[in-house]
């Protein structure tokens, strides 16, 4: 009984370092979300010809620091609220006041 008892336990804890974890992942890709936008927004890149390099995008950078940047890029690409340029510039494809409405929700 007492096997039974310590299992159970060992999966229950097992079951919160996994959601903490899983939280804890979550909180670092929208701050990375809100660390894009806001960069984008401080340099003023709205349109083509304002378009901004986005620093942390190496390969190096990615495997050291589990950066999820590259992944939000690419997800902002997809929404059509980031656009790039053929020499991997960025700007913002929407208004800023409307991305920060998406924040706050």
């Amino acid at each position: 009984m007492k096997d039974v008892l310590n299992t159970i336990l060992i999966v229950i804890a097992l079951g919160f370092v996994f959601i903490i974890v899983r939280r804890i992942s979550q909180i670092r890709m929208v701050n990375a979300y809100k660390q894009i936008i806001n960069e984008l927004k401080a340099k003023q890149a709205h349109d083509e010809d304002s378009a901004v390099p986005l620093e942390g995008l190496d390969r190096l950078s990615i495997r050291l620091m589990k950066n999820h940047r590259p992944k939000i890029i690419e997800q902002l690409l997809i929404g059509k609220v980031l656009g790039a340029t053929e020499d991997h510039r960025f700007y913002l494809n929407k208004d800023p006041d409307e991305l920060e409405k998406m924040f706050n929700h």
